[in-house]
């Protein structure tokens, strides 16, 4: 699909950009971090242009039956719209305007510095966003919208389930490149609570050797599936994707203030990360979203029974096709449903 060819070549050129321009000693502190800085704006702005996408993704992945004579179509459909309004670009979001200013930033301060070093030439994916400014991120969306449409076509013909299996798996290639972006832009500004790339610049050995921890671990991930360290020593070996979205939702558990129930969900996400093992690539990119969901809505402090028990259902189906997987899986998830429905009449 062509929207996520082009954010894998956005997601490599940024990547190249930060361990190319941290490990150039020809370039100055200020210069360094300018570059720096200059990722992570494009990564702010491309961000803020595909979360619609990725909502609009998710809600018809979750798309019930009867919601279809109810305008629920028609609201979606709308949405969609506003995808391809160059108005809602320009104006209302700012991204154009955004991607016009990091034109003007780059052509300014950014490319006299980075102009010699290497991969300068092959960087095509940041410099087809900011040099063809709002053409390039409107036609993206317009390429998504109409995908999306023809989704909704499906649902609205009686396809609903083809069109909810392939907005998931749309929406888990989508989240899997953006969690990759929303990453790298985490080192850069420290948002894990380390200090970040543009806090190192002063220390360009400690700087090299971060963005090099940064890049062993994604190419330990591709070829051998990370390790994810979660809770008490444990740890998650799996793809890189299906392991940080288990790793997500094990931490997102944290948000309940029941002690029992967060202890369940960080369970059920230990038995989750062992089910996927024997299951298939589609089958456990349902399995991660459903889990997802289904600790995302328990979490919240009015869940919204619908999504939870559709979620839950979803893992205790796929839990029932893996020898050993079936009882602590439903185990665990009637378990939650019942502390749920407890707190419910104690309301």
């Amino acid at each position: 699909m062509e929207r996520d060819t082009e954010l894998t070549q956005l997601v490599h050129d940024l990547t190249g950009m930060v361990v190319t321009t941290a490990g150039e000693n020809r370039l100055g502190d200020a210069e360094v971090r300018r570059v720096l800085a200059f990722v992570s704006q494009v990564i702010q702005v491309v961000e803020q242009a595909f979360q619609d996408v990725l909502t609009l993704m998710l809600d018809i992945q979750y798309l019930d039956q009867s919601e279809l004579g109810a305008g629920r179509l028609i609201e979606l459909r709308k949405r969609v719209e506003l995808l391809t309004a160059r108005s809602y670009y320009r104006d209302a979001a700012e991204i154009c305007s955004r991607l016009k200013h990091l034109r003007e930033n780059f052509d300014e301060f950014i490319k006299p510095s980075v102009r010699g070093l290497s991969g300068f030439n092959e960087w095509r994916g940041v410099f087809g966003l900011i040099e063809e400014r709002e053409g390039r991120i409107v036609m993206l969306m317009q390429h998504t919208a109409h995908e999306i449409s023809q989704l909704l076509d499906k649902a609205d013909e009686g396809q609903l389930s083809a069109a909810r299996t392939r907005a998931g798996h749309s929406a888990d290639q989508l989240r899997g490149l953006l969690a990759e972006l929303h990453g790298l832009n985490g080192k850069i500004l420290g948002l894990s609570g380390r200090s970040g790339f543009l806090e190192l610049t002063r220390d360009r050995n400690e700087l090299r050797r971060e963005v090099n921890l940064m890049v062993d671990a994604r190419d330990q991930s591709i070829t051998h599936g990370p390790r994810v360290s979660v809770g008490n020593g444990n740890t998650f070996q799996h793809e890189f994707v299906v392991a940080g979205s288990i790793h997500d939702s094990f931490n997102r558990a944290k948000d309940t203030s029941d002690q029992e129930l967060r202890a369940k969900l960080q369970e059920l996400c230990k038995h989750v990360e062992q089910m996927t093992k024997q299951l298939s690539e589609e089958t456990t990119s349902q399995v991660t979203q459903d889990l997802s969901t289904f600790v995302a809505e328990v979490s919240r402090d009015k869940p919204r029974r619908k999504w939870y028990e559709l979620s839950g259902e979803g893992l205790i189906e796929a839990a029932k096709t893996c020898a050993g997987m079936a009882s602590p899986v439903v185990k665990t998830v009637k378990e939650i449903l019942s502390l749920l429905a407890i707190a419910t009449e104690q309301v």
